[in-house]
C-alpha cells in the first residue's frame, strides 16, 4: 500500500490524477489483481467479497478516484445494499499507481512501436487509417522484439480508449487480445515512450491540440472532425479524454438547450421537440426541400429530434446505459452536430422571413 502511495505522489507532477485515500488505492489494486488473473475486467459483484474482506467502502473508494483512473458505470447506476452493479475498468493512468504496472506498460509500448511501423507501411499504399491484424503484429514482434513473451497481456483492453486508436475488434486469439486494431497517424506521436509519465505528457499535448482544433472547426487531427462549434465546445474535451458517454450526453443536452433558447420554451425532451418541430407551421422549420416532399421532411426531422432525446440523451442521463465505445460515440456526436446545424438554418430562415415581412410592411406604409 505504501509503495502505491509513493508512486501516486511521484506521478502527480505529470498530470496523472492521484487516488485521494486508501480505499481508492485498494479498489485499484483489487481490480488489477482480478484482471491479471483472468485477462478480463471484473464486475462489482465479483469485487464485492474481496473488498468486504479488506473493509473497503465502495462509495468512499469511488469518491477517492477520478474518472481518469477508474472507468465504471457505477456512478450512474442504482446501488443496492450499499453496492453498485455493472463493470469496472482501469485506465492507463491507473497503472502509475500499481507496483507491477510498469511491466504491463512495457508490453504496451512495444505494441505502439509495432503499430506505428505497420501504419506507416499501410498509409504509403492507400493513405487511410491502418487496420492491423494480430498475425501482422505476431510476425513483426518476432522480428523486432524476439525476447518479448509469446503470450502478451491483453493490452487491447486499454488501447481502445486511447486517442490514437480509432476502432478495432476483439477476437479469440491471444486469450482475448484484439484481432484487429485500427490506428491513424497519431500513433507515431507515442513511439519510443519510456514510461507512463512520458506517455501521459505526450497524450495531454495531443488532447490539447485536438480540443483546440475541434473548437475552431478544423478537421485536422481532431478526433471529432468538423463538428458544429457548439457541440465541440461541450464534447471535444470529454471525447478526446476517453469519456465517450459523457461526451454524447453533453452534445444532446446542448441541442436541447439550443431549442429551448430559440423558442423560449421551458419544456424538455420529447415534449419540447414535438411542440417545436410538429404541425404544418412549426416554430422552427428545418426542412430544406420545397414542394410535396416538405411535409415528410419536417415530420422526419421532428422524429429525429424526438429520438435524439428519448434514445440518446435520456438513456445516458437517467438510464442504465453501458459505456459508449469510440466509434458509436463519434457517430452520435456527429448526429447531434447535424441537428444543431439544422437549428441554425431554421433560425436564419426565420430571421430572413421576419426581415422580409418588415421590409414589405414599410413599403406598404410608404405607398399610403
Amino acid at each position: 500500500m505504501e509503495a502505491s502511495l509513493l508512486a501516486a505522489s511521484h506521478a502527480a507532477s505529470d498530470g496523472i490524477d492521484v487516488p485521494a485515500g486508501p480505499h481508492g488505492i485498494a479498489l485499484l489494486e483489487e481490480v488489477w489483481a482480478q484482471f491479471r488473473k483472468r485477462e478480463s475486467w471484473p464486475s462489482w459483484h465479483e469485487l464485492r467479497r474481496p473488498l468486504k474482506r479488506a473493509q473497503v467502502d465502495p462509495k468512499v473508494a469511488l469518491d477517492q478516484l477520478s474518472e481518469q483512473l477508474l472507468i465504471t458505470t457505477a456512478r450512474a447506476r442504482t446501488w443496492r445494499d450499499g453496492w453498485p452493479s455493472g463493470s469496472v475498468k482501469l485506465s492507463l493512468a491507473a497503472l502509475a499507481h500499481l507496483p507491477d504496472g510498469a511491466a504491463f506498460l512495457r508490453s504496451l509500448f512495444v505494441l505502439i512501436d509495432l503499430l506505428a511501423e505497420i501504419q506507416e507501411r499501410q498509409v504509403s499504399l492507400n493513405g487511410q487509417p491502418a487496420t492491423v491484424h494480430e498475425s501482422d503484429l505476431h510476425d513483426l514482434r518476432r522480428q523486432r522484439f524476439p525476447k518479448t513473451p509469446d503470450r502478451w497481456l491483453s493490452v487491447d483492453e486499454f488501447i481502445y480508449d486511447e486517442p490514437w486508436c480509432i476502432g478495432g475488434s476483439i477476437g479469440n486469439g491471444w486469450a482475448g487480445t484484439a484481432s484487429t486494431i485500427i490506428v491513424d497517424h497519431r500513433v507515431h506521436l507515442f513511439v519510443g515512450c519510456k514510461d507512463i509519465n512520458d506517455y501521459w505528457r505526450r497524450r495531454q499535448r495531443l488532447i490539447a491540440d485536438a480540443i483546440s482544433q475541434a473548437k475552431q472547426g478544423s478537421p485536422g487531427s481532431s478526433p471529432l472532425g468538423r463538428v458544429h462549434p457548439s457541440i465541440a465546445q461541450v464534447s471535444a474535451e470529454l471525447f478526446a479524454d476517453g469519456h465517450y458517454t459523457d461526451a454524447v450526453l453533453r452534445a444532446f443536452k446542448a441541442v436541447e438547450h439550443r431549442v429551448q433558447q430559440v423558442t423560449g420554451s421551458n419544456e424538455i425532451g420529447q415534449r419540447l421537440m414535438n411542440s417545436t418541430f410538429g404541425g404544418t407551421n412549426p416554430q422552427l422549420d428545418v426542412a430544406r426541400t420545397a414542394g410535396p416532399s416538405t411535409p415528410g421532411e419536417r415530420d422526419g426531422y421532428k422524429m429525429l429530434f424526438i429520438g435524439a432525446m428519448t434514445g440518446l440523451r435520456n438513456v445516458r442521463a437517467h438510464g442504465d446505459h453501458p459505456p459508449d465505445n469510440v466509434d458509436e460515440a463519434r457517430d452520435a456526436i456527429a448526429f447531434a452536430s447535424l441537428l444543431m446545424r439544422r437549428i441554425d438554418r431554421a433560425v436564419d430562415l426565420r430571421a430572413e422571413s421576419t426581415n422580409e415581412a418588415a421590409t414589405a410592411g414599410r413599403a406598404t406604409d410608404g405607398t399610403r
